[in-house]
């Protein structure tokens, strides 16, 4: 029997789920907690509310491909689609290493919510030694490799118009409150990652 596409991406993604539990079940206890607590939602709510729509989305386009609004594959050639699909995965299954690694990269920095912890430091390790946001990265990178995958092209459009701006603006306002605590420190560790916050800085080009 052939693997699909959306097979290996369920999987995949209950095994992030299974082996982020403790890292996240942490971050949750130590959610509004910290000595500085955003309560903006444009910054703190509508980044994690357009993830989640936007999953939906994707599960719908797996499961009801025939009740998609405007399908990917419907533009391609029939001969790309495979090839396509699969691209996607593995952007897809790039974009659950950034989170689940940034995760636990952050270990006791980690909290749920965008905030400045009382007992905050600055990360350099793991991940963020190619990247500013690897969570936030990996976000952008699973949900758009699973829109591709899935063939959902409002996914895709949903991803790169709102989850990635508003994650960056997410991403913008920690970083106010890590040069305001940490001054230089914070800045020399992000000038030796280029101030990439979402694109590795392997990568030629990116932000």
């Amino acid at each position: 029997m052939m693997i699909k596409p959306e097979t290996v991406i369920t999987y995949v993604g209950l095994l992030a789920v299974l082996a982020s539990l403790p890292v996240v079940v942490q971050g949750i206890r130590r959610r509004g907690t910290g000595a500085k607590h955003e309560s903006r939602f444009w910054v703190q709510r509508a980044p994690q509310i357009a993830v989640l729509v936007n999953t939906l989305l994707i599960v719908a386009a797996f499961e009801l491909p025939e009740k998609r609004v405007i399908s990917l594959f419907e533009l391609l050639p029939a001969g790309v689609w495979g090839p396509i699909s699969w691209f996607g995965v593995a952007i897809f299954m790039s974009g659950m290493v950034f989170v689940v690694g940034g995760w636990y990269s952050l270990g006791a920095n980690f909290s749920t919510d965008a905030e400045l912890l009382t007992d905050q430091s600055v990360t350099n390790r793991g991940l963020y030694r190619v990247v500013l946001h690897p969570v936030y990265s990996g976000v952008g990178q699973a949900l758009f490799g699973a829109g591709i995958a899935s063939g959902s092209l409002v996914s895709v459009i949903l991803t790169a118009l709102l989850v990635v701006p508003l994650g960056y603006r997410r991403a913008r306002y920690e970083e106010t409150l890590l040069v305001t605590q940490f001054g230089e420190g914070y800045r020399r560790y992000a000038e030796s990652v280029g101030w990439r916050r979402l694109i590795p800085k392997f990568v030629p080009f990116g932000f």
